[in-house]
């Protein structure tokens, strides 16, 4: 987006260029909503959440299909296997699941 207003600053072409540029920035953000492993997040956001320690306390989303996307919270972490670590989550209805890390990350 910085570099799209950098673009069209000037005096000259500027009204032709806009709808370009904005169709453009239009194309990418529609490119993010379709990559299903990222979510619709731009790549630097990804980069920090698979950076983040899951810890106790920690909020979660996830999606059931055909029941929507229901909030959990880890509310333990299971560290005796120290190949993997097992969190235990408990959604908003009193579910409860038990998730390793790969379920816990996007993507």
């Amino acid at each position: 987006m910085l570099k799209t207003t950098y673009e069209l600053e000037g005096d000259r072409l500027e009204i032709v260029l806009a709808f370009r540029r904005i169709e453009t920035l239009r194309a990418y953000g529609r490119q993010l909503l379709s990559v299903s492993e990222n979510r619709g997040l731009l790549p630097n956001v990804v980069v920090i959440r698979m950076s983040l320690e899951p810890t106790v306390g920690l909020a979660i989303k996830k999606e059931f299909a055909g029941h929507g996307v229901f909030l959990g919270k880890i509310m333990s972490i299971d560290k005796e296997d120290t190949a993997k670590w097992w969190y235990q989550i408990e959604y908003g209805d009193g579910d409860r699941e038990t998730m390793d890390i790969e379920e816990l990350r996007p993507g």
